[in-house]
């Protein structure tokens, strides 16, 4: 199943994860077969955690962006979210920060609604925490007050991210920013990775025998992502010693994207290339050949509506940082700019790779 592309906010993509969109067929199905009666409340409280998510991820975008991080995308899950950005924060005190934004958001709301509710009459089961709180009895508040529905969404999901202490969730990443103060980036990494992974296979149990598949579902999405975060972390640590200089090309071979398809692939066959760097009316884009003959597009198809846009790197950015963004991005090459936006060559993923193999076993056997 395939996410859900929903338009974009402060120009970051929104995009529904198909856990989401899984989620919410299921609970069409289920209202019509099993519980017709509570569909109307059912479908409220779907909308809730919607909007909660969605505006959990983007209090962290907002904190990211007012912090100079670029943030591309927002893919939204059921249990939380995940903000896709150019790169990382290193600094401690800006993970932390933006760390913290999404469940603050969360809390805030309850706090105002908890407010609300006892200032003014509205429906709200006041007493519920004072009688003992029960899987029932939080079940019937659910279904018999939507604010306390919108309540205890919040509190689940500000309370799950911010106190988990697991990578990629929020705990995590606010624990990570403070073991980072002392210890550094990637050893902080290193350390919560370990705790992630405790914590996923204690998760993962729970859920099997006790908890159900959702549980254990999360647990394996900790699980892989704290193992992605560590990776990310090795791969810092490992390409300070990478030289750049040996790997931009400065003679690339750049097409314009106004020429037709028949006009690329000529130039392209004659210098035997099958991908090559596309200059658009903003930015650039990356062109391949590859899985072109399994489509079906005409010969005076212009080459800028078969090309994928791509960020560029400035000539100063750390080896580190350009390898990530083909690591875990999948690149096939970037273009490089110097400080006036000026291309200057291009970086194939291909030989930034062969050099960073070569820069670990240089220092492997200390060459």
């Amino acid at each position: 199943m395939r996410s859900l592309s929903l338009g974009k906010i402060f120009g970051i993509e929104i995009v529904l994860h198909w856990s989401f969109v899984l989620l919410a067929v299921l609970l069409v199905v289920s209202l019509l077969f099993l519980a017709p009666q509570n569909g109307f409340i059912s479908l409220m409280i779907f909308v809730f955690l919607f909007v909660s998510v969605l505006l959990h991820e983007l209090s962290h975008s907002v904190v990211a962006l007012q912090l100079k991080s670029n943030v591309q995308k927002i893919v939204l899950l059921p249990i939380g979210g995940v903000s896709i950005a150019d790169e990382m924060p290193e600094n401690p005190k800006h993970e932390f920060l933006i760390a913290v934004a999404g469940p603050l958001f969360n809390f805030i709301l309850i706090t105002v609604l908890w407010i609300l509710v006892h200032i003014f009459p509205l429906p709200f089961p006041r007493d519920i925490f004072s009688q003992g709180l029960n899987f029932n009895s939080i079940q019937f508040a659910i279904f018999q007050y939507p604010l306390f529905a919108l309540f205890w969404l919040n509190l689940v999901l500000g309370a799950f991210n911010l106190f988990l202490p697991a990578l990629p969730l929020d705990g995590g990443r606010v624990f990570r920013a403070l073991l980072g103060i002392k210890l550094g980036y990637s050893q902080a990494t290193h350390v919560i990775t370990r705790i992630s992974t405790v914590v996923a296979f204690l998760l993962f149990f729970y859920g099997l025998f006790f908890g159900g598949l959702v549980v254990a579902a999360i647990a394996v999405l900790i699980y892989f992502g704290s193992q992605q975060e560590n990776q990310i972390a090795i791969l810092r640590e490992s390409a300070n010693d990478l030289s750049l200089e040996k790997v931009i090309n400065k003679n690339p071979f750049v097409l314009n994207g106004t020429i037709t398809l028949r006009e690329a692939l000529e130039k392209m066959i004659e210098i035997n290339k099958n991908i090559c760097l596309v200059e658009l009316h903003e930015g650039f884009g990356v062109f391949s050949v590859v899985g072109l003959a399994k489509k079906e597009f005409s010969e005076n198809t212009l080459l800028e509506s078969l090309t994928l846009p791509v960020p560029f790197v400035l000539e100063t950015d750390s080896a580190e940082r350009i390898l990530e963004k083909f690591l875990t991005k999948g690149f096939d090459l970037l273009p490089v700019v110097n400080s006036e936006k000026q291309l200057i060559g291009v970086i194939e993923g291909s030989e930034l790779q062969k050099e960073y193999q070569l820069s670990k076993i240089k220092k492997l056997f200390h060459l």
